[in-house]
């Protein structure tokens, strides 16, 4: 080929020609996904709840669909509304809920209206698009998921056993699907800084999550884009029933606190769970090298040489805590401390 002019390609990420369909798409993960998929060529129906959101006036190969799952009767009159669209190439389900109540608190209603949103739309909408996508042998279903369904928080009973059913449920389409050419993925971010998180978290939680967080800031919806749109492309030939999480390096299924010797623990560098309230309700104190804390995880042994690692950090006196990963602590809950 030495001296040849290189032939002309499609750029690497091309939906020229391609049908999208984006739920949940009126502002943050949502709308950055529609968008880019708009920038990349491709004609997106746009779904939400309401009147259409304004930035799509700015994209003629958008069109804009009024869809809630909260009205289920409402469902059936969508699927006749959005059929002269045209046959999907891309699904990506990303219309969520989130109605924070603890365990002991959450009613039948909040449950319902989370997991159908959450959970039965997402279903819907690929029991109806996927057998097209079977008989045309080939399609790209993206579930946006979240970081929940695998880390549960407080108050997220619901929220994360939605999301959790959707990773599963992403699972078994997969399966079905994969001899049809039909690629199906979740992706699960972390926290976002959207207008749900805005409206959920206090300043003190959002500096607490940050805290766990190795990047140290929350991800931008576009980040989380990026990795939707990846799986819905033609660079994706393979990958298909995974969940890709995209958290900025979080460890937030492992918490420890390490104490300096004789130290009252005061404050938390993640998210406490219970374990560490309690610890701290007690006024608990430590000797040097004792973990105090709760873990979500099968992963209770630290080997020596990381915990010298974080015992190095001792050496600055401001260091009231220390975050530290995979270390041994009481797991059966009887309250002794090993080290």
């Amino acid at each position: 080929m030495s001296g040849s002019a290189p032939a002309a390609s499609r750029p690497i990420l091309d939906f020229r020609g391609r049908r999208a369909l984006v739920s949940g798409a009126s502002r943050g993960i949502g709308e950055a996904v529609a968008r880019t998929l708009l920038d990349l060529g491709a004609s997106v129906a746009v779904t939400s709840t309401g009147s259409a959101p304004a930035w799509i006036a700015g994209y003629p190969n958008a069109t804009y669909f009024d869809l809630d799952f909260g009205r289920p009767a409402t469902v059936g009159e969508f699927f006749r509304r959005v059929e002269p669209f045209g046959p999907l190439d891309v699904l990506v389900n990303n219309a969520g809920i989130h109605q924070p109540q603890s365990v002991d608190e959450i009613t039948d209603a909040a449950w319902e209206a989370i997991f159908e949103v959450n959970l039965r739309g997402p279903m819907q909408l690929m029991r109806h698009f996927a057998a097209k996508m079977k008989s045309r042998r080939s399609g790209r279903i993206v579930n946006v998921a979240s970081i929940a369904g695998t880390v549960c928080k407080r108050s997220a009973g619901a929220y994360s056993s939605s999301k959790l059913g959707l990773v599963g449920f992403t699972r078994a389409a997969a399966i079905d699907l994969a001899p049809f050419g039909v690629l199906v993925n979740a992706v699960s971010p972390g926290t976002t800084q959207t207008e749900m998180v805005e409206r959920i978290l206090t300043e003190e939680q959002k500096r607490t999550f940050v805290a766990g967080i190795p990047m140290g800031r929350f991800a931008r919806p576009q980040e989380i884009a990026n990795a939707v749109v990846f799986l819905a492309s033609d660079l994706n030939t393979y990958i298909t029933g995974q969940n890709l999480i995209v958290d900025g390096g979080s460890r937030d299924d492992t918490m420890a606190i390490v104490a300096r010797d004789g130290q009252r623990v005061t404050r938390a560098v993640s998210e406490p769970d219970k374990g560490l309230y309690d610890a701290y309700n007690k006024g608990l104190r430590a000797a040097s090298g004792d973990v105090i804390g709760f873990l979500n995880s099968d992963d209770y042994y630290c080997a020596p040489d990381v915990l010298e690692q974080v015992m190095k950090a001792f050496e600055d006196p401001s260091i009231d805590a220390v975050h530290a990963d995979l270390v041994y602590v009481d797991p059966e809950n009887t309250g002794k401390i090993e080290r």
